[in-house]
């Protein structure tokens, strides 16, 4: 499976976000798409011994949207962005997924304003992550972007983790 990984995105930046790509592709055999600046996730994969290897495409990114910036205005400042180009690999069919560990309000309004859309008649789209308990996976929904929800975006979260969870 093709997962685009925001390859500069996150407080560790490219270095642990290479490292994580990597180990994705041998514990899991994900074939990552790695994106932002081509020539540095270049020179990190062949420090890794896996240049030219076939389960990493890079596809070249030359802007970074910073955690501090207002999300929808970095998106539409910079359409190169990784966050942007990621979204619009998964859009295209490029990429099953897509993950980032940068701007999560940027990271919403690039999948639900410019490439994917919401489902009619959702108002907000909720962040779903993983976490293994005990009894297994359990899905935290909402876990970020959304600072201000009102009740009835709570209601469309409840209907959504619903339908998630059959």
């Amino acid at each position: 499976m093709k997962i685009a990984l925001d390859a500069v995105g996150g407080d560790f930046g490219l270095a642990t976000n290479i490292d994580g790509a990597v180990q994705a592709a041998n514990a899991f055999g994900v074939e990552p798409v790695l994106v932002g600046p081509a020539a540095k996730i270049a020179a990190e994969l062949s420090a890794r011994g896996v240049a030219g290897d076939k389960r990493f495409e890079i596809v070249d990114a030359p802007d970074l949207i910073a955690m501090d910036e207002e999300p929808a205005s970095a998106c539409r400042a910079k359409p190169k962005s990784s966050i942007m180009v990621c979204a619009e690999l998964v859009a295209a069919g490029r990429a099953a997924a897509m993950f980032s560990a940068g701007n999560s309000g940027a990271t919403m309004a690039a999948v639900t304003l410019w490439h994917l859309k919401r489902i009619p008649g959702i108002l907000r789209p909720a962040i779903a992550v993983p976490i293994p308990t005990s009894r297994g996976v359990t899905v935290l929904l909402d876990a970020g972007a959304n600072v201000d929800c009102k009740p009835w975006h709570l209601v469309q979260f409840a209907m959504m983790g619903s339908l998630l969870a059959r």
